[in-house]
Protein backbone atom coordinates (compact mmCIF):
# COMPACT_ATOMS: atom_id res chain seq x y z
CA UNK A 1 0.00 0.00 0.00
CA UNK A 2 1.30 3.46 -0.94
CA UNK A 3 1.38 6.77 0.85
CA UNK A 4 -1.91 8.54 1.56
CA UNK A 5 -1.88 12.18 2.68
CA UNK A 6 -3.56 13.28 5.92
CA UNK A 7 -5.17 16.18 4.04
CA UNK A 8 -8.89 15.75 3.48
CA UNK A 9 -10.98 18.15 1.41
CA UNK A 10 -14.79 18.32 1.41
CA UNK A 11 -16.90 20.23 -1.11
CA UNK A 12 -19.73 22.61 -0.28
CA UNK A 13 -22.11 19.64 -0.53
CA UNK A 14 -20.24 17.89 2.31
CA UNK A 15 -18.91 15.11 0.08
CA UNK A 16 -15.21 14.31 0.25
CA UNK A 17 -13.11 15.33 -2.75
CA UNK A 18 -10.92 12.35 -3.62
CA UNK A 19 -7.16 12.76 -3.33
CA UNK A 20 -5.94 9.59 -5.03
CA UNK A 21 -2.73 7.81 -4.16
CA UNK A 22 -0.01 9.63 -6.10
CA UNK A 23 -1.60 13.07 -5.70
CA UNK A 24 -0.44 14.01 -2.19
CA UNK A 25 3.14 12.81 -1.65
CA UNK A 26 5.34 15.71 -0.57
CA UNK A 27 2.33 17.97 -0.08
CA UNK A 28 3.04 21.38 1.48
CA UNK A 29 0.51 23.44 3.38
CA UNK A 30 0.84 26.82 5.03
CA UNK A 31 -1.51 28.62 7.39
CA UNK A 32 -0.90 32.31 8.02
CA UNK A 33 -2.90 35.23 9.37
CA UNK A 34 -5.11 36.94 6.79
CA UNK A 35 -3.99 40.45 5.84
CA UNK A 36 -7.03 42.03 7.57
CA UNK A 37 -5.89 40.52 10.91
CA UNK A 38 -2.81 42.72 10.94
CA UNK A 39 -3.61 46.27 11.94
CA UNK A 40 -0.58 47.53 13.82
CA UNK A 41 0.00 51.28 14.03
CA UNK A 42 2.66 53.43 15.64
CA UNK A 43 2.02 56.63 17.56
CA UNK A 44 4.15 59.77 17.40
CA UNK A 45 6.54 58.22 19.95
CA UNK A 46 7.07 55.17 17.68
CA UNK A 47 5.28 52.86 20.12
CA UNK A 48 3.43 50.05 18.33
CA UNK A 49 -0.27 49.56 19.08
CA UNK A 50 -2.48 46.64 18.07
CA UNK A 51 -5.71 47.97 16.57
CA UNK A 52 -6.75 44.62 15.10
CA UNK A 53 -10.31 43.39 15.46
CA UNK A 54 -10.40 39.84 16.93
CA UNK A 55 -13.14 38.97 14.40
CA UNK A 56 -10.40 38.98 11.75
CA UNK A 57 -8.28 36.31 13.47
CA UNK A 58 -8.63 33.97 10.51
CA UNK A 59 -6.18 31.88 8.51
CA UNK A 60 -5.10 32.14 4.90
CA UNK A 61 -4.32 28.68 3.54
CA UNK A 62 -2.04 27.60 0.70
CA UNK A 63 -1.70 23.99 -0.42
CA UNK A 64 0.85 22.90 -3.01
CA UNK A 65 1.96 19.51 -4.26
CA UNK A 66 4.05 17.99 -7.03
CA UNK A 67 3.34 14.31 -7.63
CA UNK A 68 1.98 12.13 -10.44
CA UNK A 69 -1.79 12.58 -10.15
CA UNK A 70 -4.40 15.21 -9.28
CA UNK A 71 -7.13 15.45 -6.66
CA UNK A 72 -10.66 15.78 -8.06
CA UNK A 73 -10.72 19.60 -7.94
CA UNK A 74 -12.28 20.05 -11.39
CA UNK A 75 -15.57 21.35 -9.97
CA UNK A 76 -13.98 23.61 -7.33
CA UNK A 77 -13.74 27.29 -8.30
CA UNK A 78 -12.82 30.61 -6.67
CA UNK A 79 -15.67 31.67 -4.40
CA UNK A 80 -16.57 28.10 -3.41
CA UNK A 81 -16.51 27.31 0.31
CA UNK A 82 -14.78 24.03 1.11
CA UNK A 83 -13.79 22.29 4.33
CA UNK A 84 -10.29 20.96 4.87
CA UNK A 85 -8.80 18.74 7.53
CA UNK A 86 -5.46 20.50 7.83
CA UNK A 87 -2.14 18.67 7.82
CA UNK A 88 -0.60 21.56 9.77
CA UNK A 89 -1.08 21.63 13.54
CA UNK A 90 -2.02 24.53 15.78
CA UNK A 91 -0.42 24.76 19.22
CA UNK A 92 -2.33 26.79 21.82
CA UNK A 93 -1.40 27.82 25.34
CA UNK A 94 -3.41 26.09 28.07
CA UNK A 95 -5.03 28.27 30.71
CA UNK A 96 -3.81 28.01 34.31
CA UNK A 97 -7.06 26.20 35.21
CA UNK A 98 -6.10 23.27 32.99
CA UNK A 99 -9.15 23.74 30.75
CA UNK A 100 -9.66 25.67 27.53
CA UNK A 101 -11.91 25.94 24.48
CA UNK A 102 -9.96 25.31 21.29
CA UNK A 103 -9.94 28.15 18.76
CA UNK A 104 -10.87 25.77 15.92
CA UNK A 105 -12.69 22.45 15.66
CA UNK A 106 -10.09 19.65 15.80
CA UNK A 107 -9.69 16.77 13.37
CA UNK A 108 -10.86 13.71 15.34
CA UNK A 109 -8.03 12.01 17.22
CA UNK A 110 -5.42 14.75 16.77
CA UNK A 111 -5.65 16.62 20.11
CA UNK A 112 -2.63 16.18 22.38
CA UNK A 113 -1.86 18.02 25.64
CA UNK A 114 1.71 18.58 26.86
CA UNK A 115 3.29 19.58 30.17
CA UNK A 116 6.20 22.02 30.54
CA UNK A 117 8.74 19.21 30.00
CA UNK A 118 7.08 18.31 26.68
CA UNK A 119 5.56 15.03 27.88
CA UNK A 120 2.06 14.08 26.73
CA UNK A 121 -0.59 14.61 29.45
CA UNK A 122 -3.94 12.77 29.65
CA UNK A 123 -6.85 14.94 28.59
CA UNK A 124 -10.58 14.89 27.95
CA UNK A 125 -12.49 16.56 25.14
CA UNK A 126 -16.06 17.79 25.55
CA UNK A 127 -18.32 19.45 22.99
CA UNK A 128 -19.57 22.74 24.46
CA UNK A 129 -21.33 25.77 23.00
CA UNK A 130 -18.64 27.61 21.10
CA UNK A 131 -16.42 24.64 20.33
CA UNK A 132 -14.49 21.83 21.95
CA UNK A 133 -13.28 22.12 25.54
CA UNK A 134 -10.07 20.34 26.48
CA UNK A 135 -9.36 19.57 30.15
CA UNK A 136 -5.82 18.50 30.98
CA UNK A 137 -4.55 19.23 34.51
CA UNK A 138 -0.82 19.90 34.41
CA UNK A 139 -0.76 20.78 30.71
CA UNK A 140 0.78 24.02 29.45
CA UNK A 141 -0.16 23.64 25.78
CA UNK A 142 -2.46 21.75 23.44
CA UNK A 143 -1.64 20.77 19.87
CA UNK A 144 -4.11 19.61 17.21
CA UNK A 145 -4.89 19.63 13.50
CA UNK A 146 -7.79 22.02 12.79
CA UNK A 147 -10.79 21.67 10.53
CA UNK A 148 -10.92 24.86 8.45
CA UNK A 149 -13.80 26.20 6.35
CA UNK A 150 -12.22 28.22 3.57
CA UNK A 151 -13.37 30.22 0.58
CA UNK A 152 -11.29 29.29 -2.43
CA UNK A 153 -9.38 32.26 -3.86
CA UNK A 154 -7.25 30.44 -6.43
CA UNK A 155 -6.42 27.02 -7.79
CA UNK A 156 -3.90 25.99 -10.37
CA UNK A 157 -1.86 23.26 -11.88
CA UNK A 158 1.13 22.43 -14.03
CA UNK A 159 2.04 19.24 -15.85
CA UNK A 160 5.51 18.30 -17.08
CA UNK A 161 5.33 15.59 -19.69
CA UNK A 162 9.00 14.52 -19.78
CA UNK A 163 9.35 14.44 -15.97
CA UNK A 164 5.93 12.76 -15.65
CA UNK A 165 5.04 15.15 -12.82
CA UNK A 166 1.92 17.11 -12.05
CA UNK A 167 1.81 20.11 -9.71
CA UNK A 168 -1.40 21.41 -8.22
CA UNK A 169 -2.25 24.21 -5.81
CA UNK A 170 -5.20 25.57 -3.90
CA UNK A 171 -5.43 28.73 -1.81
CA UNK A 172 -8.10 30.51 0.18
CA UNK A 173 -9.07 32.10 3.46
CA UNK A 174 -11.27 31.07 6.36
CA UNK A 175 -14.84 32.29 6.03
Amino acid sequence: MGYQTRLRIFGADGNEIPIPEGAGRGLSMSQSAIAAAQKIRRDIYATAHNLSDPAFQKYAVEIYCTDQDLPALGGVWPGDVITIHSIQSISERMSASGAMILSREPVHGTVKAFNAAGAVVAHTETAVPGGVEVSAPGAVRVKYRPILHIMVFDKGGDEREIEASISWSLSGEEV
